[in-house]
């Protein structure tokens, strides 16, 4: 069973200065949460076929992964996949709201879940993560804090 999850927020920033936060993966650790260490495997933004080592946990399982960009549009969007924690696909898309940019943040997963968590608590484990890391960017970005 796959699990679909999004969360959106506005940001009062410009989109070139959002994205430019967003997908410099020196920056994870700011507004993403459950990473102990980020280690990009090139330098500067990221773009098609980037990869990015991440070190963390979920639900209590620790892990350390492989994330690699398959689709990357400058300053607009992002997606990337990987296969642990679980197989899933990250999609990150920015757009104008005026003087603001609009975030929309975006979990799938595909192929077998290996945790043993039930689905329900499972998507609602994944949806609280993804919409605490929206809180996170925001304010972050707007406050820098």
């Amino acid at each position: 069973m796959s699990v679909d999850v999004q969360s959106e927020v506005v940001i009062s920033r410009p989109r070139y200065q959002v994205a430019e936060f967003m997908f410099d993966p020196k920056n994870d650790r700011l507004w993403m949460t459950g990473f102990i260490r980020v280690f990009p495997m090139q330098s500067g933004p990221l773009v098609n076929g980037a990869r990015v080592e991440r070190i963390g946990s979920f639900l209590n399982r620790k892990f350390s992964a492989v994330y690699v960009v398959n689709k990357a549009e400058e300053g607009k969007s992002v997606e990337m996949v990987t296969d642990e924690p679980f197989n899933m696909r990250f999609r990150y898309d920015l757009s104008d709201d005026g003087d603001a940019t609009r975030v929309r943040l975006q979990i799938q997963s595909y192929g077998e879940l290996l945790f043993k968590t039930p689905i329900p608590i499972f998507r609602k484990a994944v949806e609280e993560k993804l919409n605490e890391e929206a809180k996170r960017l925001k304010r972050y970005l707007e406050n820098g804090d």
